[in-house]
């Protein structure tokens, strides 16, 4: 299911952005933004909250539709102002999914 999902994402930004590099660097911004919130959602209670109108989860996560799905596979909830962690969590899944995002996301960076 990641490497789907991670597939739409990269599909979506390739198509927005028609120069390779810059397009590169969206999808890298992008893919590791989604890694740190999952991250840090696991350690720090603080962290399972994002208020989408964030200027940095804006620019890097929240503009590509493709994204919000990755989110949900995580185990986030979308909301309209916010990206929340269900709770309580589940370390363990939270683990596993963040491992599998990792590894779909290594498939697709450019080399």
């Amino acid at each position: 299911a990641a490497t789907r999902l991670v597939a739409a994402l990269k599909v979506e930004i390739g198509t927005a952005i028609t120069e390779p590099a810059a397009a590169a660097a969206a999808f890298d911004a992008a893919a590791k933004t989604l890694a740190l919130l999952a991250k840090n959602a696991g350690e720090r209670l603080d962290a399972r909250r994002v208020k989408r109108g964030n200027r940095t989860f804006a620019s890097r996560v929240g503009r590509w539709r493709a994204a919000l799905p990755i989110l949900q596979f995580i185990g986030f909830q979308i909301a309209d102002a916010v990206v929340t962690l269900v709770s309580p969590c589940d370390h363990a899944s939270l683990a596993s999914r963040s491992a599998a995002l990792e590894a779909a996301v290594a498939k697709f960076r450019a080399p």
